[in-house]
């Protein structure tokens, strides 16, 4: 077992040594056959002036065998010391490790979990939004969050996710930026009229980059004024509704979910950045049929053009 598994008082990883840390990891992860990689192929289909990244995989039935193979008997907790320490990255906090995802569909898919237990439906506190931001400091990627099954979670031990960008060799860095670019802001919290699901976003300041542990207040503080700008209290101990949190170096969204697929295809945080996985051409085609933005509208709440309100 490698020094820090077992949750001690090792050293946290700097973020300049972060993206190369996880680098090195995998390819250790590799070797070993600890990873379980989900072979891909890109396809680009454009929908609603949006070119999507969609991902038609050959084993994505072999993560949804593992989840189910031991039903009579629930697994230990993977996210609790110690951890596996062919997937173990480090310490990114005095709150949160960074582990490799072991069922990656991306090169260096980091998730970012509390050392101790908590619940995935439990709010993002100022420690996770530090963790978040450490991980974004270290990555020049995309950081989300599935709070709760019906927004992709598939574990209830809270943790965040950072990958990097771009999301595929081909296409867009990031699908949904070209949304972004028609966005309706105030001086907080704005929208984009034409998507067809209930979100917020709002700007990630450099600041908070530079010095996550003085500055994870005000992302946590952002994060209010969406929830508020949906019409949610975000000062309860629990999420008022399922929904994922995406943040780049630039931007920082959240979308409320009703539904965690679509015509069988999982829809996660990713899948609101521009990028989902269609598990068979059979439901690539029912994808490109209906368009992914239908994914998005039947798995987000109906839009409202005049909602989020600016601020």
């Amino acid at each position: 077992m490698s020094a820090g598994t077992d949750g001690d008082d090792a050293a946290p990883v700097p973020p300049a040594e972060l993206h190369a840390r996880v680098r090195a990891a995998g390819r250790r992860a590799r070797a070993s056959g600890a990873l379980v990689p989900l072979d891909t192929r890109v396809r680009l289909v454009p929908d609603g002036g949006i070119t999507f990244l969609v991902r038609v995989s050959q084993n994505v039935a072999r993560k949804e065998a593992a989840a189910t193979s031991s039903d009579a008997a629930p697994p230990a907790d993977p996210f609790m010391p110690p951890y596996d320490p062919d997937l173990y990255v480090g310490d990114v906090s005095a709150t949160h490790a960074a582990l490799l995802n072991k069922y990656n569909v991306l090169d260096d898919h980091v998730l970012l979990v509390t050392r101790a237990w908590a619940e995935q439906t439990a709010m993002l506190d100022s420690a996770d939004f530090e963790a978040m931001l450490l991980g974004l400091a270290g990555i020049d990627g995309l950081a989300f969050y599935n709070g709760g099954t019906e927004a992709g979670a598939s574990q209830p031990h809270k943790h965040l996710q950072v990958v990097p960008l771009p999301l595929a060799p081909e296409g867009p860095a990031l699908p949904i930026a070209d949304a972004f670019a028609h966005a309706r802001l105030g001086d907080q919290v704005g929208h984009v009229p034409a998507l067809p699901f209930r979100h917020a976003l709002t700007r990630v300041q450099p600041a908070w980059l530079a010095d996550p542990a003085t500055h994870a207040r005000d992302a946590r503080a952002a994060a209010a004024a969406l929830w508020r700008a949906l019409g949610h209290d975000p000062g309860a101990a629990y999420q008022p509704v399922p929904y994922n949190l995406l943040a780049t170096r630039r931007w920082m969204w959240l979308v409320p979910r009703r539904l965690e697929r679509w015509e069988g295809l999982p829809v996660n945080a990713l899948a609101f950045a521009g990028a989902l996985l269609a598990g068979d051409e059979a439901a690539f085609g029912r994808l490109c049929a209906a368009g992914p933005m239908a994914a998005l509208a039947a798995t987000g709440e109906p839009a409202d053009e005049a909602d989020p309100p600016l601020r």
